[in-house]
């Protein structure tokens, strides 16, 4: 639990804090950003993740080389980062960490998700859990995404 309330503290600290600074034209390479994922609750049956009544907005924050914080629309996220090209996620699982409440306390796992299929409000997603436990029903589900090779919402 412990764990789970630092990095959700952590989270709200950089989102609250951060403010959105315009990007200028210069020769430092764009921003790699986390995206953050928010629904109300979840379940998992050990190979897919279905959250339910999804927030409508994705949110993207870097730190470096510049702070930038911004939204888009889950089908904009879905649109823009899931399709062929040099900004997919196809081009392997993306690593994620997803906290979420159960059995009253909140708890967090390393996973990798993938095939994301939005039906209005529940948004699904193949995942494998690489560290941790994820249960059957979870509630309050956070899942931040890793921007390992992304270059960030506008780029």
């Amino acid at each position: 639990m412990r764990t789970s309330y630092w990095v959700l503290s952590a989270f709200l600290l950089i989102m609250s804090a951060v403010s959105p600074l315009a990007a200028s034209e210069g020769e430092e390479p764009a921003p790699s950003s986390n995206f953050v994922l928010q629904a109300s609750s979840g379940e998992f049956d050990g190979t897919t993740l279905r959250l339910h009544r999804i927030s409508e907005k994705t949110a993207a924050f870097a730190d470096r080389p510049k702070r930038i914080v911004q939204s888009l629309s889950v089908q904009a996220f879905i649109e823009r980062f899931w399709p062929d090209g040099p900004n997919s996620f196809k081009k392997g699982p993306s690593k994620a960490v997803i906290v979420f409440g159960a059995d009253y306390v909140f708890e967090n796992a390393v996973v990798e998700i993938g095939r994301p299929q939005l039906n209005r409000q529940e948004l699904s997603f193949r995942m494998k859990v690489l560290e941790g436990n994820v249960p059957a029903k979870i509630f309050g589900p956070v899942l931040i995404l890793d921007p390992a090779w992304n270059p960030g919402p506008d780029g």
